[in-house]
């Protein structure tokens, strides 16, 4: 049956199937989130590199939000060992329209291995081990940590290293 935004029990049929994805695929709930609903997974073999999935299902629901408001962002961070948390990069928007709710659930996965790709395929930096992303002025790959702006010893390369989030 078609996926109906206007139907409640179509938006919590879609925030169960999201959120089973989701934890199914090694997601985990974000501790800090704000307003709805994020999940988070650590990219295995980047420190520091997080996948996070914004649910559009509020903190004190349990279903998505109705139609035309949102969709499902899937974005890559890096959490630096200064706190600061940087952007790698995001995915195109997950619309929650016009199929089903077990379909949308399954484009946001794919999205987020899509993402994990990414972040996985970019090259570390020569200094100190971080991942790099794609400057914006420059379209050079740049070191996510910025260990080449710090006056005092560089960031010493953890690959144990699994922060989650700041």
């Amino acid at each position: 049956m078609p996926y109906d935004p206007d139907n409640l029990n179509h938006r919590r049929a879609l925030a169960t199937h999201l959120i089973g994805a989701l934890e199914r695929a090694g997601f985990e709930p974000d501790p800090n989130a704000r307003g709805e609903r994020t999940y988070q997974r650590r990219v295995e073999g980047r420190p520091g590199a997080v996948l996070r999935v914004f649910t559009t299902v509020p903190l004190d629901g349990l279903a998505v939000r109705g139609n035309g408001r949102d969709a499902i962002r899937v974005v890559a961070l890096y959490c630096g060992l200064d706190g600061k948390v940087r952007s790698l990069g995001s995915e195109k928007r997950v619309f929650r329209v016009g199929e089903s709710p077990e379909a949308i659930a399954d484009r946001a996965i794919e999205r987020c291995r899509e993402a994990y790709r990414r972040v996985k395929q970019r090259p570390r930096c020569r200094k100190c081990g971080a991942v790099t992303f794609i400057a914006k002025g420059s379209g050079r790959d740049t070191c996510a940590a910025i260990c080449w702006a710090r006056s005092n010893d560089p960031a010493v390369f953890d690959p144990d290293d699994n922060r989650l989030s700041h």
